[in-house]
């Protein structure tokens, strides 16, 4: 059976709000042709570590298609550099670990994942 998640600490809360401060924080701006309109939150360390999935310091904004796969090829490196090593060293630590590290539960490092959010869009609601 499914463990039932807090009410906003939904995965597709998080993500929407992932999105949402990683192009804020990127000025709606490409990282890769430094252009405007419609855009995706690109994870630069794979979603599957979850330490990583809803930081904000893991996406950058780019447009789809040729935006999104050259940021792909780049890796790490589409990452602001002030934030390279901070990333290579979350994507080193296994979740449930990092959690005991903590002395958090996954609900409450749910929570945090999302003030964190709320705190860098400016809405602590």
């Amino acid at each position: 059976m499914k463990k039932q998640q807090a009410p906003g600490l939904s995965d597709s809360t998080l993500s929407a709000l992932w999105r949402k401060t990683v192009l804020h924080v990127g000025r709606n701006t490409c990282v890769v042709c430094h252009g405007g309109g419609t855009l995706q939150a690109h994870h630069v360390i794979h979603r599957r570590y979850k330490v990583l999935r809803w930081n904000w310091r893991n996406g950058v904004p780019v447009h789809a298609g040729d935006c999104h796969e050259t940021a792909n090829l780049q890796g790490i490196y589409a990452a602001p550099p002030m934030w390279r090593d901070y990333l290579m060293e979350k994507s080193m630590q296994i979740h449930k670990q990092y959690l005991t590290n903590l002395g958090m539960s996954e609900s409450e490092w749910r929570a945090e994942v999302k003030d964190d959010l709320l705190e860098e869009l400016g809405d602590r609601t």
